[in-house]
């Protein structure tokens, strides 16, 4: 299994258990080891989700988890946020 699924899988697995964004996005992270391109391609899986079914609640909220992680990511240079 590579990286990008192991985090599409955590993605929906945060998305379907309800918790707090910033609490989910930690989880996201913990799991990404740092490869910013897995949560990239998490988080087109899920754009592609929500084009067939714009009312999937569990990708949307999938998507703010991933774009949460796309910010506080180690990748991110903090004088750029």
């Amino acid at each position: 299994m590579t990286t990008a699924e192991i985090v599409t899988e955590k993605a929906q697995e945060l998305a379907q258990g309800g918790s707090e964004i910033d609490e989910a996005v930690e989880q996201l992270l913990e799991c990404c080891a740092d490869k910013r391109v897995s949560v990239v391609v998490a988080r087109h899986h899920f754009l592609e989700v929500l084009e067939e079914n714009s009312g999937d609640p569990v990708a949307a909220r999938a998507v703010e988890i991933l774009d949460g992680a796309l910010v506080k990511g180690p990748w991110t240079l903090p004088e750029a946020v």
